[in-house]
């Protein structure tokens, strides 16, 4: 294969904008998974360890849960309206929600935000489908790597800025507290009476400005739509165009059949490199939903269903594994399952533990990635990585093990296990989106594909969240917190399986 390098890919200013679009949705998870704990505990008595572990599965289940309910919608929205308008409502829809969970003084309030958030959350099919467009196939394997890029510069950022920003007025005096620079006399109130709420409208502010960077910046990729549809202003589209446009030397490529389109900042079109006409391959109306469900795309769906079932269970597992209590030295204990405890980290080691994960991610995005896949291609690393997850899963409880002093040897083991997620992730990520995008029939419905996509990896999240917080509950009910993790080292073993099965069309 021959390798494609950062500096090679087109259009890259449309590619950062829907690259930024991710970072953002993916950001505000992470900011609030890195508080969830705390911010639950705060709500008040009967919040014990197990009830905080059921709670946190079903908000995390809530919201992917919602985002299936709605994705196959705004996926076929997104083909027929356009990708931008639904990109454009999920970040100000989320933006909202962020707000109303900053503010919420209850777990049901919580619990009704994050629905909210994931019914009109529809930004990730519409932005799988969007950089599909942008680039040709041959920049596919780096250009869909953005996608896990934006997830690992999120959750570096995001755990880190959410928990440095809890109680903000106690952290912060002189900025926030009494007579201080924002707070005058008495402080800033809002801050005092919701001291997790500043993650969350950091967050609120965040996607607003992006949804008008997306608003300004991004052109419409759909098939039916022209390319110039959906700017903001004419006037600014003028202004703002040099940003994006042929100054620079990019061009936006639309991957027709077997032709591409340029489109250049006048609006009009030029065939490039064409095998067929435009007039017979452009698509006025979507083709039929019913032609998506071949043999390919139900094998893709599956391998991502597995995937995400236990990224899904991970997700919720360790932040909680983190934030639980450390075992006590006299609790009862028999190797090699019966055992209990987390690793007992306070708020701000919480926030540097989950954001390990993002700096790991970005350093094999960066280095290992493209090094493996120009020698390799993108299906035998899927393959091997894979089986990662489960040494990973099953490993991880065992840490709880070690001494609560040997400070060293814990984030030893911590960077050891993370390591081993993040290499799986890195590979398969990308492999099995990709899958998706190829399996499409007809460029008029992938942005219904990649809705299908998302909805099914919501699906499988929202389980993978319910059966962490319920397998954990049990688990701890029984002197045996590795359990919800184990079950996850046998999910990931069918995923691993699953890899051999698919189509070899990954490095065609």
């Amino acid at each position: 294969m021959t390798p494609v390098s950062w500096a090679s890919l087109p259009n890259k200013g449309q590619l950062a904008i829907i690259t930024s679009v991710r970072v953002v949705d993916f950001f505000q998870i992470a900011s609030l998974q890195a508080c969830m704990y705390k911010h639950l505990e705060s709500f008040g008595a009967g919040s014990t360890p197990n009830s905080i572990s059921v709670q946190i599965g079903f908000l995390q289940g809530a919201f992917t849960a919602t985002q299936v309910l709605s994705a196959i919608w705004w996926g076929r929205i997104a083909d027929t309206a356009g990708r931008k308008p639904v990109l454009i409502i999920g970040l100000i829809g989320t933006s909202v929600s962020n707000i109303g969970v900053a503010f919420s003084k209850s777990y049901e309030a919580f619990l009704i935000w994050r629905i909210f958030a994931g019914s009109i959350n529809g930004t990730v099919g519409a932005a799988r489908a969007a950089l599909a467009e942008t680039v040709s196939r041959d920049y596919h394997p780096r250009a869909f790597l953005l996608l896990p890029l934006a997830f690992n510069i999120a959750n570096t950022l995001g755990p880190i800025l959410g928990a440095s920003l809890v109680h903000p007025a106690e952290r912060y005096p002189a900025l926030f507290g009494q007579n201080s620079v924002f707070g005058g006399v008495g402080a800033v109130a809002w801050m005092l009476r919701y001291p997790y709420a500043a993650p969350n409208v950091l967050c609120a502010i965040l996607l607003s400005l992006d949804a008008l960077v997306v608003w300004l910046g991004l052109r419409e990729t759909a098939p039916n739509r022209r390319p110039w549809q959906g700017y903001g202003l004419k006037g600014m589209r003028r202004r703002f165009g040099s940003l994006f446009g042929r100054r620079r030397g990019y061009s936006l490529l639309r991957n027709i059949g077997d032709s591409y389109r340029r489109y250049s900042d006048d609006g009009e079109d030029h065939v490039v490199a064409s095998n067929r006409s435009v007039t017979e391959m452009a698509v006025k109306k979507p083709m039929p939903l019913r032609r998506v469900w071949n043999s390919s795309f139900l094998l893709a769906l599956l391998t991502t269903a597995v995937l995400d079932l236990h990224l899904g269970g991970l997700s919720s597992l360790w932040p909680l594994f983190i934030s639980s209590p450390h075992r006590n030295a006299k609790d009862p204990t028999t190797l090699p399952f019966y055992f209990t405890g987390g690793l007992g980290f306070q708020l701000s080691q919480v926030g540097l533990a989950l954001s390990v994960l993002g700096v790991l991610g970005l350093v094999m995005q960066w280095i290992l990635y493209p090094r493996v896949v120009a020698q390799y291609g993108l299906l035998y690393p899927f393959r091997l990585s894979m089986w990662l997850y489960p040494v990973a899963y099953f490993s991880t409880p065992y840490l709880s093990l070690l001494p609560f002093d040997s400070t060293g040897l814990i984030w030893l083991g911590i960077l050891t296990v993370q390591t081993a997620q993040v290499i799986g992730r890195t590979f398969a990520l990308p492999a099995t989106i990709l899958l998706l995008n190829y399996s499409c029939p007809h460029p008029s419905l992938l942005g219904s594909v990649h809705g299908i996509g998302s909805a099914i990896s919501g699906a499988s999240r929202t389980l993978g969240s319910i059966m962490a917080g319920t397998f954990n509950s049990i688990g701890l009910g029984n002197e045996m917190s590795g359990l919800a993790w184990w079950i996850f080292a046998l999910v990931s073993l069918v995923g691993c399986l699953l890899s051999f099965t698919v189509e070899d069309n990954l490095d065609e």
